[in-house]
Parts: C-alpha cells; structure tokens; sequence
C-alpha cells in the first residue's frame, strides 16, 4: 500500500510537471499602492539610479539599486531582467 501511494505521488507530480505552466506564464503583475507624490518621489530615485549605473556599469552596488529601484515603482518583470543581468555579469557576487 504504501508503496502504491508513493508511486500515485509520483505520477502526480510528474503530471504537473509536463502538463503545468510555469508561474511566469500565470503571474498577474499588481502594482503597488502609491500615491502620486511617492510615485514621483521614487521614479526620481530610480532615474538617479540609472544615472549612477550608467556612469559605472561595472558596479554592483548600482545596478543592485537600479534593480531596487525599478520594483520599488512595480516593474517587477523589468527588476528581475536587471537582477538576472546582475547574476550573469557578477557571478561570485551572492547579493
């Protein structure tokens, strides 16, 4: 029996496996609450940001932020192409 029930779990994972979507393709990107004057408090800061990064591409610690920045504005997808540039560009920089 117990046998059985291993092997039931089994087959359902691997059935969701092949058979389901990534969450990628069913995230639903909500933007945060902000009001407008913290809306253009952080887009500010975000374009100060990309002005830091621009000057030194070759900095983490900018393109950290710009990646921050960009989600702290809601553009997670946008902050999870900076970040995953960051892991290709830094590869022994865990943050």
């Amino acid at each position: 029996m117990k046998i059985a029930s291993v092997f039931a779990g089994f087959l359902f994972a691997l059935t969701t496996f092949v058979n389901g979507q990534s969450c990628a393709e069913n995230a639903v990107e909500k933007k945060p609450a902000l009001s407008e004057a913290v809306r253009i408090q952080y887009f500010a800061k975000l374009v100060a940001a990309k002005r830091v990064f621009d000057a030194a591409p070759n900095d983490a610690d900018a393109m950290i932020w710009l990646g921050r920045r960009t989600a702290y504005l809601g553009e997670y997808k946008a902050a999870i192409g900076i970040f995953s540039d960051g892991i290709k560009k830094f590869p022994n920089d865990a943050r």
